[in-house]
């Protein structure tokens, strides 16, 4: 019963949109100015439908949510888009030949899935506000774009995937493949993400190269704004 309380709940702050999601980021203290203005979204009228772009990028957090009902074309097993797939899969194969095994965990998730993964983690950690720090609401993440992909070693995963050489290795190459470490150590009150050293977000190269290896840029300050 419990589980089912909040998980209504957590389908009610997704749809409040922006405005939930900027009232809550400002509850939980992150995803603060952090010196960067907040970018000008003008598709309220298309009621989101289609994602939030800067300069041919895609950009979607709490203050530039997608639709509930936005889904990409994606290629499987990994559920990504197609040109997001086919650099994971060459990215994977680069790993494997220097001996590094990088283990696919999660990829495209949708509005609903979210929203149910948002109602565990308020269930595991015990309140909303302590929730959002680590889970976005839904119609704000980045799997729902089928751009962003969790990753893990063999034997980590999470925060201790951090301590492996596959970390090493996709923080030393993963921007040859077109891919970031999205939510970097010491930069949520720029993302509003605490840090998530297993999330990595497709850009394309020529995007991706800016960052360089074990860059600790965020996609906020790339684009020049939140």
């Amino acid at each position: 019963m419990r589980r089912a309380i909040v998980l209504i709940g957590a389908l009610i702050v997704g749809l409040l949109g922006v405005w939930g999601g900027v009232q809550a980021l400002a509850s939980t203290g992150f995803g603060q100015p952090g010196g960067l203005p907040v970018l000008p979204d003008d598709r309220a009228s298309s009621g989101h439908a289609r994602p939030f772009e800067v300069n041919g990028v895609v950009l979607v957090n709490a203050r530039h949510p997608v639709a509930p009902e936005y889904v990409p074309e994606l290629a499987e097993p990994h559920q990504l888009t197609p040109a997001a797939h086919r650099a994971y899969v060459a990215m994977v194969k680069a790993a494997k030949k220097a001996g590094r095994t990088i283990v696919w965990r999660v990829g495209y998730r949708s509005y609903d899935t979210q929203a149910e993964v948002l109602a565990s983690s308020i269930e595991t950690r015990g309140s909303y506000r302590a929730a959002l720090a680590y889970t976005a609401e839904p119609g704000c993440s980045e799997h729902q774009l089928g751009l962003a992909v969790d990753i893990a070693a063999p034997k980590a995963r999470g925060l201790a995937f951090a301590d492996t050489q596959e970390f090493a290795w996709m923080r030393e190459h993963a921007h040859e493949y077109g891919f970031i470490l999205r939510y970097p150590d010491g930069k949520s009150d720029i993302t509003g993400i605490a840090y998530e050293p297993w999330h990595y977000r497709y850009l394309g190269v020529d995007h991706a190269r800016a960052f360089g290896p074990w860059s600790s840029l965020t996609l906020e300050e790339y684009l020049g704004g939140r």
